[in-house]
């Protein structure tokens, strides 16, 4: 998930604390995670889900399907909600 979230950073062009500034992290925790000294939370994986409304909670949380939501998928929630 590490390289996921990686991933979700340099789509976005943002420096690590620019994105955790963004998401309501604390820098150092997010560093931290990211670099392995710390183990990834569940806080941590929520508040990029809720920050990057686009990014696919399957793709982030398992590695399935593609990073980016797509319109049709948005559309199909809008109904479903």
């Amino acid at each position: 998930m590490i390289e996921r979230i990686k991933a979700i950073v340099s789509y976005y062009g943002m420096s690590d604390r620019a994105f955790a500034l963004k998401c309501g992290i604390k820098q150092n925790t997010f560093s931290n995670q990211v670099n392995g000294a710390r183990e990834l939370s569940l806080s941590t994986v929520n508040a990029i889900l809720i920050s990057f409304e686009d990014i696919s909670s399957e793709w982030l949380i398992r590695g399935k399907g593609e990073m980016l939501i797509n319109q049709k998928t948005k559309i199909q929630n809008v109904f479903l909600d």
